[in-house]
C-alpha cells in the first residue's frame, strides 16, 4: 500500500472561496466558489429543446440562459415530468445497460418543451 500525503488548503475573502486539494504535492483539485453569483442548483425551468445529437445521446435545452444546458439520455425517465439537466458534460456517462434500447432522437425532438431541474452550475461555456 502507497501512502500519499494529502493537504487541503482554503482561501476565503468577500470576493470568493476557493479550496486547493494537493496529493503528494501535486494540485488534484481546485474549487472555486463566489457567493455573489446566483446558484442555479435546484432551480426548475421550462425549457424547449434546441437541439439533439444522437451521437453523444444528448440534447441541449433552451432555459432562457446565455448557454443551452446539456441533458443526457441518462437523465431520462419514461413518466418522469421532471427532467434533470447538468451544465457539465464531463460528468455525466450514459448507462448503457438501462438505455440500451434508447435512443435521444427518440424521445426528444427539437422545439418540445421539457421542465428541467438544473443539478449542477454552468462552468467554462459549457452548458
Amino acid at each position: 500500500m502507497v501512502d500519499i500525503s494529502r493537504e487541503i488548503y482554503i482561501n476565503c475573502s468577500i470576493s470568493s472561496n476557493r479550496i486547493a486539494v494537493l496529493e503528494d504535492n501535486e494540485l488534484v483539485q481546485l474549487f472555486v466558489d463566489f457567493p455573489s453569483h446566483a446558484k442555479m442548483v435546484g432551480n426548475i425551468y421550462n425549457g424547449v429543446v434546441q437541439n439533439v445529437i444522437p451521437g453523444i445521446q444528448a440534447a441541449f435545452i433552451d432555459i432562457n440562459y446565455n448557454i443551452n444546458a446539456f441533458l443526457p439520455l441518462s437523465e431520462l425517465e419514461n413518466d418522469s415530468h421532471l427532467k434533470n439537466i447538468s451544465f457539465d458534460d464531463t460528468d455525466e456517462k450514459i448507462n448503457s445497460k438501462n438505455n440500451s434500447k434508447k435512443q435521444i432522437n427518440n424521445e426528444l425532438k427539437i422545439g418540445d418543451q421539457i421542465i428541467v431541474q438544473v443539478v449542477k452550475e454552468p462552468f467554462a461555456g459549457k452548458g
